[in-house]
C-alpha cells in the first residue's frame, strides 16, 4: 500500500487533476468537484444495502491490523501524529468496530426512521403518503488528526446519504484517508469513484475558497478558533456541521467512591465480566468472528446474533467491554485513550466525598494509568505541550489545597487533586484533575458556565440517582452521558455535538397525495359543508 497526499478516482477525465503526490490548486479542486458532483445520479442509483456492505467490508479490512498494507499506514500515522503504535492500533480498531453494518443501519434508523427513504420514494405510515430523503450533490469534508482513523466517518456518512464527497486531509496526518478510500476502491470501484481526497496547506486560501465554493454541505473538524474562522469564510448558503473542540468530565457518587476505595468492582448497567481484565484491541479475532457471521448460511449462524459473535471474538482474545472494569481502571482508561486528545476525554473527575477520599481514588487512578501505559505507551509530546504541563505542575506546587499523583512518571500520567470552585481544563497529555464536592449537583455548578463547550459526562451513580443527574446534564448542554470506561468509544448512534449527523445532511420530500390520506382528512372534518369544500379543493 503506497502512501500519497491525495486519492483520485482512476477514471477521471484526462487533465482533471495532476499527481496524487502534489497538493491541488484552486482550479484543480473546482474541476475535480465538478466531476464528482456529476456522479451523484449514479451513486443515488446504487442500493443502500450495497453501500453499507461496502463500508462494512472496509471496516473489517482495517480491523486486520496485522495486514502488511494496513500496518504500513498505521506506522506512518504513528510517526506523523506522535502517538505510540499500540495507541494507533487501538484507535483504529475502536473506530472500525463501531462502523460495522449493524451500527450503520441502526444509526440510519435512529435518525431517519425508514432506510428505504434513501433509495427512493417509500411509504411513510405517519403521513400515509410517500417520502424520499435526498442527500447533497457534493459533500466537502475537512478532517483533523487528533484521533487516528476517525476521518473515515465523513466518507461513510456522505456515502450513506448517497452524496459524492471531496475530503481535505489534515496536513499533520495525510496518510490514513487515501489508504482507506483505496480499500473502498478495491471492494467496489463504482462506489469509490464518487470519493476524492485532497491535501493543501492551511495558508492556501485559493484552494480553500475553491473547495468551499464547490460543495453543497460541509463537515469539518478542528479547534474552536479554526471552526470560527471557517464559519466566517464559508459562503452563507453552505450548510455545515462544524465540530470544534469540546470538553468531557466525570461524576462519581459517594456510594461508588466508597466501593472503589474498599476495592469493590464498578459495574455499568447490564455489564458483566471480570473487573481485573483490561480492555484490549486487536483486529484479527474480531475480523474472523464477523467473517463467520457473514459467511454462514443465510448470513448468520443459527441462533447467534452479531453481538454474540463479536463477544465470542473478544473473549477469545481476552478482551472485555470496558463497562465491566473496576472504577479506577475505567476512569484511567478514559484519560489514557487517544492520549486524552478526543473531545470526549475527561478533564475533571468530580467525586462526592472528602479531600482524603478524593486522594484515595486519585492514587488508584494513577496506579491504573501506570499499568495501562505498559500496553498503551504515551505518545511524543511537543515542546508546547511539555511546557503547558510543567507550568500546571508549578502552579499546583504553590497551591496548598492540592496533591499530585504520578503514574510512574510525568509522561505516563498525572492525577491532581484540587479543591477549586471553577472548572479548569486539563493541559491534556494524560493529565486529569480530581475535585471533591459535597454533592454532585454542586459539581454541575462548576461546569455550568462552560455551556456549549460541554460534550461528554461519565456518570458512576446508583440507578435511583441517575434520572435527576442525567436531566440536569442534558439541560446544561452535555451531548453524551455514558458509564466510566466508555468515554472515548461512542456508537454511531451518538448525536455529535448534540446534532444528528446523517439526517442533517438530508432534504426530505413528501408526496402527500398518495395513499388514503385525503380520505381521512375528509372524515375528520366536522360538518358536511367543510367536507364538501375540502373535497372540491383536492379534487
Amino acid at each position: 500500500m503506497t502512501s500519497s497526499l491525495c486519492w483520485y478516482p482512476p477514471d477521471l477525465p484526462p487533465g482533471t487533476v495532476g499527481s496524487r503526490r502534489q497538493s491541488p490548486d484552486g482550479a484543480t479542486i473546482s474541476r475535480l468537484a465538478g466531476v464528482l458532483a456529476g456522479r451523484k445520479p449514479a451513486l443515488a442509483a446504487i442500493p443502500l444495502d450495497r453501500i453499507v456492505q461496502v463500508l462494512h467490508e472496509a471496516s473489517l479490512a482495517w480491523m486486520d491490523i496485522r495486514n502488511p498494507g494496513i500496518r504500513h499506514t498505521l506506522e506512518r500515522i504513528a510517526r506523523s501524529t506522535g502517538m505510540s503504535m499500540p495507541m494507533v492500533e487501538r484507535a483504529t480498531v475502536h473506530e472500525m468496530e463501531s462502523s460495522l453494518a449493524p451500527d450503520l443501519m441502526a444509526a440510519i434508523r435512529n435518525e431517519i426512521g425508514n432506510p428505504d427513504y434513501l433509495d427512493g420514494f417509500a411509504y411513510n405510515p405517519h403521513s400515509d403518503g410517500m417520502t424520499i430523503a435526498v442527500g447533497p450533490k457534493l459533500v466537502g469534508g475537512i478532517v483533523s488528526s487528533n484521533i487516528p482513523a476517525l476521518p473515515h466517518l465523513t466518507v461513510m456518512r456522505s456515502l450513506i446519504v448517497k452524496a459524492p464527497c471531496i475530503v481535505k486531509t489534515s496536513v499533520s496526518e495525510p496518510d490514513f484517508l487515501p489508504a482507506y478510500v483505496q480499500t473502498l476502491h478495491e471492494i467496489d470501484p463504482e462506489v469509490a469513484r464518487c470519493v476524492a481526497v485532497v491535501s493543501f496547506g492551511r495558508e492556501d486560501e485559493e484552494a480553500l475558497q475553491a473547495f468551499l465554493a464547490s460543495v453543497d454541505f460541509l463537515i469539518a473538524y478542528g479547534g474552536r478558533e479554526a471552526m470560527e474562522a471557517l464559519r466566517a469564510k464559508k459562503p452563507a448558503r453552505l450548510r455545515a456541521l462544524l465540530h470544534g473542540h469540546r470538553l468531557g468530565f466525570a461524576l462519581v457518587a459517594g456510594s461508588e467512591l466508597r466501593k472503589a476505595l474498599e476495592g469493590g468492582g464498578y459495574r455499568s448497567p447490564g455489564s458483566g465480566g471480570s473487573p481485573d481484565r483490561m480492555p484490549g484491541a486487536t483486529g484479527t479475532g474480531l475480523r474472523s468472528a464477523v467473517g463467520r457471521y457473514l459467511s454462514a448460511p443465510g448470513g448468520r449462524p443459527a441462533g447467534a446474533g452479531l453481538e454474540q459473535i463479536l463477544d465470542a471474538g473478544r473473549e477469545a482474545l481476552g478482551l472485555v467491554g470496558v463497562g465491566s472494569l473496576e472504577l479506577p481502571l475505567a476512569l484511567a482508561y478514559d484519560a489514557v485513550l487517544f492520549d486524552q486528545e478526543a473531545c470526549l476525554a475527561p478533564h475533571v473527575i468530580f467525586v462526592e466525598g472528602t479531600f482524603d477520599q478524593a486522594c484515595g481514588l486519585a492514587e488508584r487512578i494513577a496506579g491504573r494509568m501506570e499499568r495501562l501505559a505498559d500496553d498503551l505507551p504515551p505518545g511524543t509530546r511537543t515542546l508546547a505541550q511539555r511546557l503547558s504541563v510543567r507550568q500546571e505542575l508549578d502552579m499546583l506546587a504553590l497551591d496548598g489545597r492540592s496533591r499530585v499523583f504520578f503514574a510512574g512518571s510525568i509522561e505516563r500520567g498525572i492525577v491532581a487533586v484540587q479543591e477549586c470552585e471553577v472548572f479548569r481544563p486539563s493541559p491534556l497529555g494524560r493529565f486529569v484533575r480530581v475535585v471533591p464536592v459535597p454533592d454532585l449537583l454542586r459539581a454541575l455548578e462548576h461546569v455550568a458556565p462552560l455551556g456549549d463547550l460541554l460534550q461528554n459526562a461519565a456518570v458512576a451513580a446508583p440507578d435511583d440517582r441517575r434520572p435527576v443527574l442525567e436531566r440536569a446534564l442534558a439541560d446544561l448542554g452535555v451531548c453524551r452521558i455514558c458509564p466510566p470506561g466508555n468515554m472515548g468509544t461512542p456508537t454511531m448512534m451518538w448525536h455529535h455535538d448534540g446534532h444528528p449527523c446523517i439526517s442533517a445532511m438530508l432534504r426530505f420530500c413528501d408526496a402527500e397525495t398518495r395513499g388514503g390520506m385525503h380520505k381521512r382528512l375528509l372524515a375528520r372534518r366536522a360538518g358536511a359543508g367543510a367536507a364538501a369544500r375540502l373535497k372540491k379543493l383536492i379534487g
